[in-house]
């Protein structure tokens, strides 16, 4: 009867701990919680330096980061770092060094510092083929995280509105591509809708991209015409788009 309850219990608490853990964190799920003082020196504030201060606040085990741009670097979207500084020469650059060291604290590999890195590969885009109504072109594992559903409005882009799940989606879609130096995205099918080229969805588009963008992730559209063209409201630096 004991070992009955035991084994009971072991079942209880494994199953527990499977769902606690059920992937979707990725890798921030082995990361451990820390509290780390952040400074930022002498570079001004932006919603990307917010985003790698309040990563490094809540996990780094270090007492102290410091947290410096310096554009003469020329580092592009690299970064140097140590076990308390980074430096880059761009918000997207600390950003992926404030990962980067994350990731050297568990398992821990902080002995392998100082390095200096920079990507070896300009553009490292996802290219997603999700279509307007949820499926997925070629997709075995569920319907597109893109509910444009959940998007309200449209007409002009003072009346957007993302709901808060899917809102909360994306911060997560973005902060999980970033961590791993994603730079882009493709939110749609190649084959594409006409709808996409309206100004209710190219408005939708640009509240995604709002959304991405301080993760260093510009969002675009993917167009089955016969030239492929860069969408106003999104500017230059924050499209991807293919024909």
């Amino acid at each position: 009867m004991r070992k009955s309850l035991l084994m009971l219990c072991i079942l209880a608490v494994a199953s527990w701990a499977t769902a606690a853990n059920d992937g979707s964190a990725l890798w921030f799920a082995s990361s451990p919680k820390g509290h780390c003082k952040v400074v930022v020196d002498g570079a001004a504030g932006s919603a990307t330096l917010d985003i790698a201060r309040n990563e490094l606040a809540a996990r780094c085990l270090a007492g102290r980061v410091t947290l410096t741009i310096d554009p003469t670097l020329q580092l592009g979207d690299g970064f140097r770092l140590t076990d308390s500084t980074i430096t880059a020469s761009t918000d997207i650059g600390v950003l992926y060094g404030a990962y980067e060291l994350l990731r050297l604290q568990d398992p821990p590999r902080l002995a392998t510092l100082p390095k200096t890195e920079t990507p070896t590969v300009r553009l490292r885009i996802i290219n997603h083929w999700d279509n307007l109504d949820g499926s997925v072109e070629r997709g075995y594992a569920g319907n597109s995280i893109f509910k444009w559903e959940e998007i309200t409005g449209g007409a002009n882009r003072q009346d957007i509105h993302v709901g808060q799940q899917l809102h909360d989606r994306l911060v997560f879609y973005a902060r999980a591509n970033a961590s791993i130096g994603i730079n882009g995205t493709v939110l749609n099918n190649v084959n594409a809708s006409p709808k996409m080229m309206t100004t209710a969805y190219i408005n939708k588009v640009k509240a995604i991209a709002d959304i991405l963008r301080p993760y260093g992730i510009p969002g675009g559209e993917g167009e089955s015409l016969p030239t492929c063209r860069l969408q106003p409201p999104l500017a230059p630096r924050q499209t991807a788009c293919q024909s």
